[in-house]
């Protein structure tokens, strides 16, 4: 995502496993769930001679899978959870993937 920090111009790009759960519908096949698994994220300068003053502190304070992107979705006054799944979070992973089996497998 394009944004802007201090007004530097910046991309947020965060890497992440996207699972989508479809199911037909009607004779339609439709999403009926998007669920995601983050694994890392960047603030990057568009302009690579920018100066960019991230606080280190407050950006340890976040998740390490998308601590770039809390950061900013928290600079603009809006609360992020602490709970999404993430590749430091195993514990979180793991259930993800049995509702889904549970899902995929009608239990």
């Amino acid at each position: 995502m394009r944004m802007e920090l201090d007004s530097v111009p910046v991309d947020l790009s965060c890497d992440a496993k996207l699972i989508f759960r479809i199911k037909k519908t009607d004779g339609l096949w439709v999403i009926a769930a998007f669920d995601s698994i983050y694994e890392q994220d960047r603030i990057i300068p568009v302009y690579p001679n920018s100066q960019l003053n991230l606080p280190l502190g407050e950006l340890k304070a976040f998740r390490q899978s998308y601590a770039c992107m809390s950061y900013m979705i928290s600079r603009n006054g809006r609360p992020i959870g602490n709970d999404f799944p993430g590749i430091d979070r195993p514990d979180l992973v793991e259930a993800l993937y049995h509702e889904i089996g549970a899902w995929l497998y009608g239990n």
